[in-house]
């Protein structure tokens, strides 16, 4: 049989209970007619903090008997972030690639008209650069920013939801 590093194995199942989660609610966004890469998807935020949280909670009090370093804690967060991006951005691309979705048209269509609001801001030859980008996107340039998105929320929720969770030995006494 084979066994798992105690660690690897809960970030893996939460990690996993994470990505599937974001998941049902992009297409939950997407079947409701809106886009599902878009100001849209922020509804799903809290899935990956809920289960960084219960991820570490479970290795705390489970796996080590109920004490954790700061350490242990923010890589077991990182980890299970780490296994939330990959999987919801594999189970992204698959849905693009067997269903030929337009969600990227709509994404492409929503991001070139907040461009067209702040053209303000911009000179022409940044504005038009930024259009061209822009209009280039594809399914795995969008999948790889999410992915590169959602680790860098949750190295931020792993340091806050590691220095809630840890406890050392001594701290209790």
């Amino acid at each position: 049989m084979f066994i798992l590093n105690p660690r690897l194995r809960t970030t893996m199942h939460y990690g996993a209970l994470s990505g599937i989660g974001s998941f049902l609610i992009f297409l939950a966004i997407y079947w409701k007619g809106s886009n599902p890469l878009g100001a849209a998807s922020w509804l799903g935020a809290w899935i990956p903090v809920v289960f960084i949280c219960i991820s570490i909670k479970y290795f705390r009090d489970k796996l080590l008997g109920g004490f954790i370093t700061y350490g242990q804690a923010f890589k077991t967060g990182v980890m299970t972030t780490l296994f939330t991006a990959i999987l919801f951005g594999f189970l992204v691309y698959l849905f693009s690639y067997f269903t030929k979705a337009a969600f990227l048209q709509a994404h492409i269509q929503e991001a070139l008209l907040g461009l067209e609001q702040s053209k303000m801001f911009f000179n022409d030859e940044l504005y038009a650069e930024m259009e061209k980008e822009i209009e280039s996107l594809t399914i795995n340039k969008v999948v790889l920013n999410d992915f590169f998105t959602k680790m860098l929320g949750g190295i931020i929720v792993s340091l806050f939801a590691a220095a809630y969770y840890r406890r050392n030995p001594l701290s209790v006494l």
